[in-house]
């Protein structure tokens, strides 16, 4: 039994790995004929590949992944889930980019996807994308607001990044349980909404910690704990307020239309 999960635990990276490498190819393919990325050429990467991956989904069933799985609905469903860490990973990408430049942290759409990676893909799926993202970006890929590479976890903003897959473990816990299927189900609305607090939570407090350490210690801007509260935190109430708002409103939608 433990050697069929490590199996499928392989099977997972290998799939997910497959399938960003995918959407970054088409990314890139676009950047060099376009010279830059826009919304509406990031949301065609994204569902074109996703059209891709759903015609050969089944196909992948009955090779490589068959002998991991017990049965072949497993195999689908951990499929899915997959592909849908692979879209959320690339749609933190895009949040990453749609930024308002506030003192010392940059106010993006990042923290909208976290939460709905966690809402959605639940406590395993949800934060393995958030994970993902971060490892993409500290390879080099310049997915980050403000770029990418190793040398950014000397960034004052690391600490945040530091929180998107541990956001997206607590909300998927607090809502989906130890279950490591994917997918939307009936909860109240307060429920999400608390899960959210929780999520960006489980954000800030790194984000902040690592702030004031970061400019204290190795940025030579020294700050005070009040000061790097307000800029690393009470700033970002309203802002948040808005995106956890609307990941609870997206997730109506996807409940609706599963």
């Amino acid at each position: 039994m433990a050697s069929l999960v490590d199996g499928e635990s392989r099977l997972d990276f290998f799939l997910l790995t497959k399938y960003i490498t995918r959407i970054l190819e088409m990314q890139y393919a676009i950047a060099r004929q376009a010279k830059r990325l826009t919304l509406q050429g990031e949301m065609f990467i994204l569902a074109h590949f996703r059209r891709i991956v759903q015609e050969k989904s089944f196909q992948m069933t009955n090779t490589r992944q068959a002998d991991a799985a017990p049965n072949t609905r497993h195999s689908r469903a951990r499929i899915r889930c997959l592909l849908l860490s692979a879209l959320m990973c690339g749609m933190t990408m895009i949040g990453a980019q749609l930024s308002i430049p506030l003192p010392y942290v940059k106010l993006t759409l990042q923290t909208f996807f976290v939460m709905l990676s966690g809402m959605i893909l639940g406590p395993v799926y949800g934060p393995l994308s958030q994970a993902a993202y971060v490892l993409l970006g500290l390879a080099g890929l310049p997915v980050f607001s403000e770029g990418g590479g190793l040398a950014y976890i000397f960034k004052p903003t690391f600490g945040y990044l530091l929180g998107y897959p541990l956001a997206s473990a607590v909300i998927g816990r607090f809502l989906h349980g130890a279950h490591r299927e994917c997918g939307v189900k009936d909860y109240a609305t307060s429920r999400l909404i608390a899960a959210g607090v929780l999520g960006l939570m489980t954000i800030f407090i790194p984000g902040v910690f690592v702030l004031y350490l970061n400019l204290n210690f190795l940025a030579a801007a020294p700050i005070s704990w009040q000061a790097a509260i307000w800029s690393g935190f009470l700033i970002f109430i309203p802002g948040d307020a808005l995106k956890l708002s609307g990941a609870v409103a997206v997730y109506r939608m996807l409940q609706r239309l599963a």
